[in-house]
């Protein structure tokens, strides 16, 4: 409620178990309002929508979190934060048990160790008295220290002189003579060193190998596998390493573009360690980046945004294409990110108000450094604040198979008013089909049955189409099908007999051409590799 003497204030009310069902205690002031306000369309715009409430670990404190209206001249709704104990509420002295670890590995003569934490409640602070149980014959437990006041720790040792192979659950209680508390850990008690593993992928020397490779090899029955990567066989520059308990791993920071790395694992468990033998790989080359970056304003609470363009000369078609985006802005649950191939008409929502609607004014942390990609696994709407790597709001594959040259346009709008900010960069990352190089001709031969072409140039495959008495013909688009079309990946060819007429004119054209994924880069006027020429059979 408010009046001229009263304004939005922090209270809070509850009640206890014994207490009349349906009914709370008489509210208590937590903090006073200090002002009012009379208008949603004008600062602060927020109506003490947001409160809290969390039990601390004590069992009994509460801590509370609201709004209330601080001093009119700045017209600002403040958060106050507080804690309470009803009068009535209380625990009786007790105290927690936790084991650090969940299992001990030990070989069948040696030991393992880890820590017993204790946790006083409510002002517990007696001496607890620490035991094992369910150990192995040939294996004992010992604490130190023990007893233990809490809150306290103890390192609990298990040494193992003659037990069989296998995995004992251990008890590990506290008491103190009335309360008693435990938690379990698992002994493994193993029979030696563990095998070797032995690598699988990728294959000692691939190539063309993901920047965040997916590693595997065989199980050698570890307790954990240590991965190492880098950049010389003799691993003096180790640039990524993990240790992992299964026999597979991906590589979570991006190794760089075009390069040789080597890479081993060693398997380890408690009786020791077996390296595996060093593999190489080399990491794919890197895709063209293209980037503006135009500093502009994004206008505050304008749905139409700011647009900003990029020309793209780069010829080949697009099989996968990466999009990073960075903006300064405040309140980043405003922004829609859109990106446009103006030349196709094609547009994807990149980033929609993150947080929104989930949550009714989206999210509210600053700043955009998102690299949006269909392939990453956490979606962009999750993010706050966008701040890595994110699958897009919309799949960015929509612009796969057109052509890479063109205009591209980014547009970020602020769907509303009072947070700013601008777009610093943006860039277009892509995976290419390139466009081949115009073969040229080195030799041309005819020796009264056969005509003989040779040429240069590099392409996947080339394709020879031939005319008669039409020195202007135009190539099909299905060379498998014609009947004037051969197809090689050599760079010769040889056309053999079948001239009917010694005076028919033969126009020859060759094609280069490149095939990537389920992309063919054919039939477009700056993809055509070509020379004509014509021979009069017995001349």
């Amino acid at each position: 409620m408010t009046s001229s003497s009263m304004y939005p204030s922090v209270y809070v009310a509850g009640r206890e178990a014994g207490d009349t069902a349906g009914q709370l205690k008489d509210e208590t002031l937590v903090h006073a309002g200090e002002g009012y306000y009379t208008a949603y369309d004008s600062v602060p715009r927020r109506w003490g929508d947001y409160t809290g409430l969390a039990l601390d670990p004590d069992g009994v404190t509460f801590w509370y979190l609201g709004e209330y209206s601080r001093v009119q001249s700045t017209a600002r709704w403040s958060t106050w934060v507080a804690s309470f104990t009803w009068a009535g509420c209380g625990l009786n002295p007790d105290f927690t048990l936790d084991v650090a670890a969940d299992s001990l590995s030990v070989c069948q003569t040696g030991s393992d160790a880890t820590s017993v934490d204790l946790t006083s409640v409510a002002g517990y602070s007696s001496a607890v008295t620490l035991s094992a149980s369910g150990l192995p014959a040939g294996a004992a437990a010992s604490f130190s220290p023990n007893p233990v006041t809490p809150d306290g720790s103890s390192s609990l040792t298990v040494n193992v002189t003659s037990a069989s192979t296998g995995s004992y659950p251990l008890t590990i209680t506290g008491s103190d003579g009335t309360l008693s508390h435990s938690d379990n850990v698992t002994l493994n008690v193993l029979a030696g060193v563990p095998g070797a593993p032995t690598l699988s992928s990728p294959a000692d020397g691939a190539t063309a190998v993901s920047i965040t490779p997916s590693l595997s090899w065989t199980d050698s029955g570890a307790d954990s596998y240590f991965v190492e990567i880098a950049t010389d066989a003799a691993f003096s520059n180790v640039v990524y390493s993990t240790t992992t308990a299964v026999n597979s791993h991906v590589v979570g920071t991006p190794l760089d573009y075009d390069t040789l790395y080597y890479w081993r694992v060693t398997a380890q468990n408690g009786c020791g360690s077996a390296a595996s033998s060093t593999a190489s790989f080399t990491t794919d080359t890197q895709p063209p980046v293209f980037c503006s970056a135009p500093g502009v304003s994004i206008p505050d609470g304008d749905p139409n945004g700011v647009s900003d363009s990029l020309v793209v000369s780069a010829l080949g078609t697009i099989l996968d294409l990466d999009v990073v985006v960075t903006a300064t802005h405040t309140y980043v649950g405003d922004l829609i990110f859109t990106l446009e191939n103006v030349d196709t008409g094609t547009a994807v929502t990149l980033i929609d108000r993150p947080g929104y609607p989930t949550s009714t004014f989206g999210c509210s942390a600053n700043d955009v450094t998102a690299l949006l990609d269909d392939e990453a696994s956490n979606p962009v709407e999750n993010a706050c604040p966008p701040d890595g790597t994110y699958s897009p709001q919309q799949p960015l594959s929509a612009f796969d198979t057109a052509d890479m040259a063109g205009t591209w346009t980014l547009t970020v709008s602020d769907n509303a008013s009072a947070d700013t900010g601008t777009l610093d960069e943006w860039c277009l990352q892509a995976t290419l089909c390139m466009f081949p190089a115009a073969p040229s001709i080195t030799n041309l031969t005819y020796d009264g049955s056969d005509t003989t072409i040779t040429w240069s140039g590099s392409a996947d495959q080339f394709e020879i189409w031939w005319g008669i008495n039409d020195p202007y013909f135009t190539p099909g688009s299905d060379c498998g099908a014609a009947t004037n079309c051969s197809i090689t990946i050599s760079n010769s060819f040889v056309h053999t007999g079948g001239y009917s007429n010694p005076t028919d004119n033969y126009t020859y054209l060759v094609r280069a051409v490149n095939t990537c994924a389920s992309n063919t880069v054919t039939d477009s006027a700056n993809r055509l590799a070509e020379f004509d020429f014509a021979i009069t059979p017995g001349n």
